[in-house]
């Protein structure tokens, strides 16, 4: 049976959903935002191991549309000065044009957590503990945004 590991952000509470979806032995790893990178060698440490040791096949980085910090970002609440917020901030502002495009703050949210996957995608297959995993083809990483109101989720267009 395959074996997946889900990024995820603790404060989405989309652990069912995932495992209602998607078949085979589900694990998670949480981190705010599910912004996991850049990588402290911590945490990469700890997905390396955990790929290692339970021979997960593959990662999927879920982001949810409704994620507070998703949220935060989009509607100019009170920012927390969390990393997770500052990184999604940061690629919010340096994607005007792709935001000011969206026409509902759905959609800005929607653009925000595919710009989020592709730039964990982008630094996981960077990081020289994780990213020859990758490169190997031992596992598939993949995104997936995940919104609550359709109970959907829908592959972010990045695979490797």
């Amino acid at each position: 049976m395959k074996k997946k590991l889900f990024l995820i952000c603790p404060e989405c509470h989309i652990e069912q959903e995932i495992r209602d979806k998607f078949d085979g032995d589900i694990y998670f790893l949480t981190a705010l935002g599910a912004v996991f990178c850049p990588l402290e060698s911590d945490e990469a440490g700890e997905i390396c191991d955990l790929i290692s040791r339970e021979e997960i096949s593959e990662v999927g980085i879920v982001c949810a549309t409704s994620c507070s910090f998703i949220q935060s970002i989009i509607n100019d609440h009170e920012f927390r000065n969390t990393a997770a917020e500052v990184s999604l901030l940061q690629l919010y502002q340096s994607h005007p044009v792709e935001f000011a495009l969206s026409a509902t703050k759905a959609e800005r949210a929607e653009d925000l957590a595919r710009l989020n996957i592709a730039n964990q995608i982008k630094l996981l297959n960077e990081d020289r503990q994780i990213g020859p995993k990758i490169s190997s083809n031992q596992v598939s990483l993949k995104g997936y945004v995940y919104n609550p109101e359709r109970s959907s989720f829908h592959e972010a267009g990045v695979a490797v």
